[in-house]
């Protein structure tokens, strides 16, 4: 639209030259000058907004491919927490074999050194200072053991990915007596 309207006022110019002398063709070719501006600075901002999008596309893909495996750590993780509670309680247990329980933390191990590989971390919040962002409160005690507002018992580990929470950890928060 804009290329069309330069190309009569070009048009118009031309004309003005061979008819009118200098005057008139001054008017014209400022007007001309101005649209030829006004179209320069348009496709400048239309360079830089694209400029920007395929920056913000880049942004977005690497984030796509960071987190990627979100959805995979979420499922494996009910059964990392069913092996803890499988060796917590085996540890507990008089009657337990000895190879059993070292082959559930054998298991164990090498399933959290998998994740570790990907970018999942632990959310170890206990004795740490309660944080909305990766513990979810799941009640609150009154004792003296630990200062207010701090991680009392941990009930689920938590877990990041790279920076994000995959899950918060559950966690009983300190209140003074």
């Amino acid at each position: 639209m804009h290329y069309f309207r330069l190309a009569v006022t070009l048009m118009f110019l031309a004309i003005a030259l061979s008819f009118h002398g200098d005057k008139a063709v001054s008017a014209i070719e400022n007007e001309a000058l101005l649209q030829v501006a006004t179209l320069k600075e348009e496709l400048l901002r239309q360079h830089a907004e694209m400029d920007n999008f395929r920056k913000r596309m880049a942004r977005e893909q690497a984030d796509r491919l960071k987190y990627h495996h979100m959805e995979l750590i979420r499922e494996l993780l009910p059964a990392i927490d069913s092996l803890e509670r499988a060796l917590a309680h085996s540890q507990q247990q008089e009657d337990a074999s000895g190879s059993m329980i070292e082959g559930i933390e054998m298991v164990n191990r090498m399933m959290q050194e998998s994740l570790n590989k990907f970018g999942v971390s632990r959310i170890e919040p206990q004795g740490e200072p309660f944080d909305p962002n990766c513990h979810q409160a799941v009640g609150m005690v009154q004792t003296d053991e630990v200062p207010e507002n701090h991680v009392l018992d941990v009930f689920q580990v938590g877990y990041y990915l790279h920076d994000r929470v995959v899950r918060p950890a559950m966690v009983r928060v300190a209140e003074k007596p």
